[in-house]
Parts: C-alpha cells; structure tokens; sequence
C-alpha cells in the first residue's frame, strides 16, 4: 500500500499492521537477560531501541544483574524468609485462620524436610512394583522377552 493513498482509518490500521515488524517477546527477554543492550536487540530485530525498551517494559526488573542473583539464589531467598519470618508477630498469628495456620505448618515442614534431605512425599513402592508388571506383562503378550534375569 501507497502511505500516500491513505483514505480512511481502515487504511492506516492496515498500513501499521503490514509495516510493523515482529518481535519474538520471549527472544527479547532471553536476549536481555543475557546482558544485550536494547540497542543491540533492537538490531537484532530490526527495530530501535526504544521499540524494544517499550516492548519489555513491565517484563523484566530494570537494572539487575540476574546472574549473580541466580548463582546466589538460595542464600537470597534464605535471608528474605528468616526476615519474613523474624517480622511475623504472635498477633499476626492469632490473627490468621486455622486453614492458613495449617498450610503454614505443612509448607515449613515439608520445605524442613527439604533441606535436611528427607523425603517430602511418601511414594508406594508397591504401585510402582505392580505397573511394571501390568507393562511387562502387556510387552509379553506383544512377543516382546525380557533380556537377561527378566528385568
């Protein structure tokens, strides 16, 4: 279309669709986290660097260096719980619900367990037993002979 021969709104929401290029938002988070620039993403893509700023806007947290965040993730988040848990007061205890209480409990056990290396959930070593059966057995009846001892 001709920018020139532009009638009617119809023509322009045309022209901004046909002229608009894409910008593949996931490709441009994983360029930025990556350390790019704007202006080196918005060449990657073919657009300024403000086409992209305004595209990731709200996205990504601005000035972060995410991989010391990520190389030291555990210990951040260590340090935000025991201040969480340091600002919780026995009010704000009383004043929670049985069901939050309860789901507290249960989350801080199971995240205890977690770092003690426990298990968090009980699996029945029978069922898993019984399901190689029924897929042995299935694969048996399909011509299929297990090699070796039969495992």
């Amino acid at each position: 279309m001709n920018p020139r021969a532009i009638d009617s709104i119809e023509d322009i929401d045309n022209l901004d669709v046909i002229h608009r290029p894409q910008i593949d938002i996931n490709k441009a988070i994983t360029l930025r986290v990556k350390g790019l620039s704007y202006a080196d993403i918005g060449e990657y893509f073919g657009v300024s660097r403000q086409a992209i700023h305004q595209r990731l806007q709200g996205l990504l947290p601005e000035n972060v260096d995410i991989e010391p965040y990520k190389t030291h993730r555990a210990d951040i988040l260590a340090a935000k719980q025991a201040e969480l848990l340091k600002s919780l007061t026995p009010e704000d205890i009383k004043e929670s619900s049985p069901y939050q209480k309860v789901g507290m409990f249960g989350i801080l056990y199971d995240k205890e367990r977690l770092e003690r290396g426990e298990s968090t959930q009980n699996v029945a070593i029978a069922a898993v037993y019984q399901d190689i059966d029924m897929i042995r057995a299935e694969l048996e009846k399909r011509g299929w002979t297990a090699p070796g001892n039969g495992v």
